[in-house]
């Protein structure tokens, strides 16, 4: 092989285990078990006590054989066959016990590296810029932790030490077979392949349709997952039959092919157990005549077929247990490439503002998407609030109010220019602490599907309950939650579904409200406010300007008209 190829999305191609880069990325696979070392020493030291024991019993039976196949065996013979069936026995119970330790071993490191994995990958993905997050689906990346780990686990772990075993498997069998007659062995070897190859022509076709199978399975699951996720613009359109039909054309798909999956399942394990027992038969046709012949004894013939059918077994499957490998090494290179994946934005400052007042300022910023960065969202933006003052920014959809709530909170980086507080630039500040001190609800806020209670109170585990009901009346919710039978202990449903969008905005208000920030940036909150709410929480805004810089964003000008101060923006400038 060469030297491995990078697909599109950069997962590597690997043309070859005699390629460098194969053998080493295979190396950092497997050193993700680096903290399991004692575990797998310890599983792999079972394993290699348990290949032998499978020899064994082939020539403990092979001599059982020998010594009461003859008719004039003596009666006093019968007591060694009771010896001889507790030895069998006795190997028997040493090699499940051993498999079985070694099963447990690798098991329990496989789910420590899964943990030890999946925490890294969180870990890292938290700390990207917005930019990536913009650039690759969220499912994506949900798919890479859960199933690409899992994945290697199991092709890893398992599945790996079963290769082991079974390459260890075919060089004894056929070791010993050799010592018995290697005429017989020859015959084995000139028929193995065929075996193989049959069942491995099988295992290609029943791979696809099952690959098949699962693409049509997962249109159908994303068509019905659409389906309800819109189901609003479902009735309202009164789709509800088109929709089935649709989905009963993809259940239609997945019917085919189980089927023809069923045929070839059921006619190729027939053509494979009647290659592997034609080669049973055909050696012990030729078994027969080496021993009619007197070359060896009926017992090792036993022996003998017992191993090839072992040696014949462990062949046919290195191929898939090699491809699951192949499978984990793929899976693995996107698991790095997330692991390896260095922010873009430097975010080791460590400077924080002892007296934070909350003066923003915006110095010639000039700013553009990384997924669009030919188009200036912001060009040359220059404008000063002043601190604990209360503004508003008006402006059409997409002249870059929402990237300015993203550069003040630092989600990016101005491409020109630099965003300021209390008179530093914010790119000299510790990221943390300024996002700790500046609030944000958004237009459309995120709600977990926890209690209302962990919703406001999120990531403040030290606020009391008389705090979070305080923030909840500031945005009059605390009215509606106490209508719900369990009060704020009550779930709120998978991204808020039991709330309406502007019961979502009072439960966003009210946890930025509670963190005490000394800026607060407002994205379309009291527009998107029902008009009975509106007004009253506006009142509760301008009612406090002292404590902090309150800005207000917005493309309706009519919602804060109460507000002192008024900037609107002009093709990525501002005026006012």
């Amino acid at each position: 092989g060469g030297d491995g190829e990078e697909a599109e999305g950069g997962v590597p191609q690997y043309v070859g285990f005699m390629s460098t880069l194969w053998w080493r990325h295979a190396w950092r696979l497997l050193s993700l078990y680096a903290p399991e070392r004692l575990l797998l020493g310890t599983a792999l030291l079972c394993l290699l006590l348990s290949v032998p024991l499978s020899a064994l019993s082939a020539v403990v039976i092979g001599r059982l054989f020998n010594n009461f196949y003859y008719p004039y065996a003596p009666d006093s013979s019968r007591g060694h066959l009771r010896e001889y069936c507790v030895a069998i026995l006795g190997i028997y119970s040493l090699s499940c016990a051993l498999e079985g330790a070694y099963t447990a071993l690798v098991f329990v490191s496989g789910e420590k590296m899964a943990s030890r994995t999946r925490r890294k990958l969180f870990h890292a993905l938290l700390r990207q810029d917005m930019s990536f997050f913009d650039k690759v689906k969220s499912d994506s990346l949900v798919h890479t932790i859960r199933s690409d780990v899992q994945v290697i686990v199991r092709s890893t772990g398992a599945h790996l030490f079963h290769g082991i075993h079974c390459i260890l498997n075919v060089i004894l069998c056929l070791s010993v077979m050799f010592i018995i007659s290697w005429k017989l062995s020859l015959v084995v070897l000139s028929l193995a392949p065929i075996c193989v190859l049959v069942i491995n022509v099988q295992r290609h076709f029943t791979n696809k349709l099952a690959a098949d199978r699962r693409d049509c399975l997962g249109r159908a699951g994303a068509h019905m997952w659409e389906s309800l996720l819109g189901m609003r613009l479902v009735r309202s359109f009164a789709a509800e039959d088109a929709q089935v039909e649709d989905y009963r054309a993809c259940i239609a798909d997945v019917h085919d092919l189980s089927f023809q999956s069923g045929l070839l399942d059921s006619t190729s394990k027939s053509a494979v157990t009647l290659t592997v027992q034609f080669a049973i038969v055909l050696m012990l046709y030729v078994g027969g005549i080496v021993v009619l012949s007197r070359q060896i004894e009926v017992g090792y013939l036993v022996t003998f077929v017992i191993l090839s059918i072992l040696q014949i077994s462990s062949l046919g499957q290195l191929p898939k247990l090699v491809s699951q490998f192949k499978s984990a090494l793929s899976s693995s290179s996107r698991i790095f490439e997330l692991l390896d994946k260095i922010p873009e934005m430097n975010t080791k400052a460590t400077q924080v503002i002892d007296d934070l007042q909350g003066h923003i300022q915006f110095d010639l910023v000039s700013f553009a998407y990384a997924s669009h960065p030919n188009r200036s969202v912001i060009s040359g933006l220059s404008l000063s609030i002043e601190a604990r003052s209360t503004v508003a920014i008006v402006g059409a959809r997409g002249s870059g109010k929402s990237s300015i709530v993203n550069l003040i909170q630092r989600m990016y980086d101005a491409s020109e220019g630099a965003v300021l507080l209390d008179g530093l630039d914010i790119r000299g500040l510790d990221v943390t602490w300024l996002r700790e001190n500046v609030g944000v609800v958004l237009e459309d806020p995120v709600i977990f599907c926890v209690s209302i209670a962990q919703n406001i109170a999120y990531t403040l585990d030290s606020a009391t309950q008389s705090q979070v009901e305080a923030a909840a009346r500031f945005s009059l919710v605390h009215d509606l939650i106490q209508t719900f039978p369990d009060g704020y202990q009550a779930l709120v449903g998978d991204r808020g579904v039991r709330l309406t969008a502007s019961q979502k905005l009072q439960v966003a208000l009210a946890r930025a409200v509670l963190a005490h920030p000394r800026v607060l940036l407002l994205d379309e909150t009291i527009s998107g406010l029902d008009a009975s709410t509106a007004e009253a929480v506006m009142d509760n805004l301008l009612a406090s300007p002292s404590q902090r810089t309150t800005v207000f964003l917005t493309a309706h000008p009519e919602s804060v008209s109460k507000v002192p101060r008024v900037i609107t923006l002009q093709g990525g400038g501002g005026k006012g």
